[in-house]
Order: C-alpha cells, then structure tokens, then sequence
C-alpha cells in the first residue's frame, strides 16, 4: 500500500516568479495546507463565501480556487471556460452566483471594469502588474482588493495589506 504523509509531493509547477529566474517548485501536501489554512484565516473565507474556480486547473492558483472553499465549507463556483473566457458571460455569473472572493489577472479585471457585482468582496488580483488607474476604477466601500501572488512567492498575498475605500 501507499502511505500518504504531509512531505508528499502534491505538484510541481515551473515558474519564473518574482525573480525571473526560470525554476521548478515542488510543492508538498504541507505546503498547499499551510497556505490554503493562510489564505482562510486571513480572509475570513468560511460556509457563506462563494469562490470562483477561474484559474485553469494546470495552474497553481487553482488550488486557491478550489481547496480554499471546500476546506472551510465554502463553494466553489465553476463554469466552462467559454463563460469563464467571456467577459460578458464572467460578470453575469459572479453576479447570478453571488460570487463574495474571485481571484482574477488584471487583463481580465481590466474587461470587468464598470460592471456591478455587489457580492464580491474580496478581489485577488495576480499574475501581472495592478495599474493604479485600474485599482482606483475598482474601489468602492465593501470591496478588498489584493496585488498578490501565489505560494511559491516568498512574499505571498496574505503579508500584502488590503487596498479599501475609504
């Protein structure tokens, strides 16, 4: 039989990171525990938040996306990537699902901006640069927006402090 213990490997991903140094990470069981515990703690995700699976299931934010909610009795909120790739179709179901936390690129926050989603109220932006202009066209009271990345970074999300409206 196969023991399975918290040093296993649950993936390796090849990243350039922060540094743009090319590299293999591998990431342990305890690893992808210990930032999935993080991130609940510290952003209060529990049996009331819905998160949307966005991230491709290659890449690593996706263990955010979908162990994040189920380990703290969250929902995952998923679609087809013809609605997820679709920014009319994205905003109608963060809307229609009541999304309350999306981790999103800016590319895709950016074709977002100017639609309402009363719900969200937690906004990881990841993967590439948060323009100001873009953060200052999102602000608004009830939203956190986060620049981060994910848990290869030596410098994650969780040590990030929330951008709100004042």
């Amino acid at each position: 039989g196969v023991t399975l213990d918290v040093d296993n490997l649950a993936y390796v991903i090849y990243t350039s990171g922060s540094t743009g140094r090319p590299k293999g990470v591998a990431v342990e069981h305890r690893h992808v525990m210990n930032f999935i515990n993080g991130m609940i703690d510290h952003w209060q995700v529990g049996p009331g938040s819905r998160v949307l699976q966005f991230a491709s299931l290659s890449f690593d934010p996706s263990v955010m996306d979908i162990f994040m909610p189920l380990c703290s009795g969250g929902t995952v909120v998923a679609a087809s990537p013809d609605t997820l790739h679709s920014p009319p179709r994205l905003a109608a179901l963060l809307r229609e699902r009541a999304v309350t936390f999306a981790c999103l690129p800016p590319a895709v926050v950016t074709l977002l901006t100017g639609e309402d989603f009363p719900t969200l109220e937690i906004l990881l932006s990841a993967g590439e640069e948060l323009s100001t202009e873009l953060l200052r066209a999102w602000l608004r009271p009830g939203l956190r927006i986060y620049n981060g990345y994910g848990p290869t970074e030596p410098s994650s999300s969780m040590n990030v402090a929330p951008i709100v409206a004042s």
